[in-house]
């Protein structure tokens, strides 16, 4: 038996199913990414035109849950949050928490998705 779980999108205000479509055409993120490769293109992009490109190039999209990929999510997060360009050119240079985050999965020690519940008094 397969069970879906849907996940929130995190990456803007909408917190919206996080969906292949959400990801990469309706969230703000998407909006910049697309602005930002049309403004290096000089040229739009139509969906099949992407789509042809990832065949050729044999790209394939897939979700991961942000804790499964922990390191991208912060280091994602610092450029949300500061609205500025970062570089890291070794790992001296990462911010305590992304290396502590980067040395932990190299121990392979699991990242777990914890979900709570509020408790309602009855």
């Amino acid at each position: 038996m397969k069970i879906n779980i849907v996940s929130r999108c995190w990456c803007c205000d909408r917190k919206e199913e996080e969906t292949m479509t959400h990801l990469f055409l309706t969230a703000l993120i998407a909006y910049k990414l697309w602005r930002l490769i049309h403004s290096v293109s000089r040229k739009p992009f139509s969906m099949e035109e992407i789509r042809e490109i990832m065949k050729k190039i044999r790209a394939k999209i897939t979700h991961i849950f942000r804790e499964g990929n922990s390191l991208a999510d912060s280091l994602a997060n610092i450029v949300i949050e500061s609205q500025a360009e970062h570089q890291y050119s070794c790992f001296q240079e990462l911010p305590l928490k992304e290396r502590r985050i980067l040395n932990a999965d190299k121990a392979q020690i699991p990242t777990l998705r914890i979900i709570t519940h509020a408790i309602i008094p009855p």
